[in-house]
């Protein structure tokens, strides 16, 4: 009996025949690039990531690379069809169209954002060889350019980046976003609320900085003062709050001692009797006191 005569044998063959040419090159380019070569290409053809993360497009080399004949035929003369170098000014552009044929979805704001302005190429900051769950170290990726952000994640208060209990990612969106400093969500509040649910209103009474900007007091990334201020009280909340309701004296360098002390400026603080500074849902917390 012919193997035709069978239906489910004859879709099987035309569906090899229909991959084979795929499955050939990809066969044809690992006889070179094995597990011991300079460039290795075996994590993200073998990896059940990466064909998830594209759909029914798997990930071979030809997707990428090009079908590349004539490198196959004399691979020390001729280069693949897309040849993708390191050199930004000679790929960039064409690396990372290819990138966005299959993550569109993943990098749908990438053409507006800083990093794409920049002339920010995907390898950068990816391994393109490596399986999706091992693509990316954003200690290694982010530091490399953005120094000044790495050394403020060294003050005394600072959010847990160095304990890898947050990460770059859970604030900011690296491919671009409809924020400033691409953050993932829309305004700088609701992206600090999605950690800081306690500081969540509405409240009673409001605190009118807090509900409209985090950055008004705090620093982002890492500051001196604890806990991310801009600066220690007093001097933080005089920098609104002069003569409001009670005596209010400018904290200076004349209530140090050796001049007049200041109990305000050297003991005490605003947050003493206003420890409620987000806000209050308390009846008589109108001061934010309680």
């Amino acid at each position: 009996m012919r193997i035709f005569d069978k239906p489910i044998q004859f879709l099987a063959l035309l569906l090899l025949a229909a991959l084979s040419q795929n499955v050939i090159a990809d066969t044809q380019c690992t006889l070179c690039h094995a597990t011991s070569a300079s460039i290795v290409a075996h994590p993200i053809t073998s990896s059940s990531e990466s064909a998830a993360a594209l759909g029914a497009k798997a990930p071979g080399c030809i997707n990428c690379h090009g079908e590349s004949l004539t490198h196959l035929s004399n691979p020390m003369m001729a280069s693949p069809d897309r040849p993708f170098s390191s050199d930004r000014s000679e790929h960039g552009a064409e690396w990372n169209n290819q990138c966005l044929g299959c993550h569109k979805k993943s990098a749908r704001h990438w053409e507006a954002s800083a990093h794409a302005l920049e002339d920010i190429t995907c390898n950068a900051c990816h391994k393109v060889h490596e399986s999706p769950k091992a693509n990316m170290t954003q200690a290694d990726s982010c530091d490399s350019c953005h120094k000044k952000v790495r050394q403020e994640f060294l003050l005394p208060s600072r959010h847990p980046l160095n304990e890898n209990d947050v990460s770059c990612t859970d604030c900011h969106s690296p491919h671009g976003s409809l924020a400033n400093g691409q953050l993932k969500e829309v305004t700088t509040n609701a992206t600090c609320l999605n950690c800081h649910e306690a500081q969540r209103g509405p409240f009673l009474f409001d605190h009118p900085p807090a509900s409209e900007d985090c950055l008004s007091c705090h620093k982002p990334h890492g500051a001196v003062h604890k806990p991310l201020l801009n600066s220690r009280g007093p001097q933080l909340c005089q920098q609104c709050h002069m003569a409001n309701f009670h005596p209010s004296t400018l904290a200076a360098g004349g209530g140090l001692p050796g001049n007049r002390p200041s109990a305000n400026l050297l003991g005490r603080n605003c947050m003493n009797c206003h420890p409620k500074i987000h806000g209050s849902n308390h009846p008589s917390g109108a001061r934010l006191t309680r």
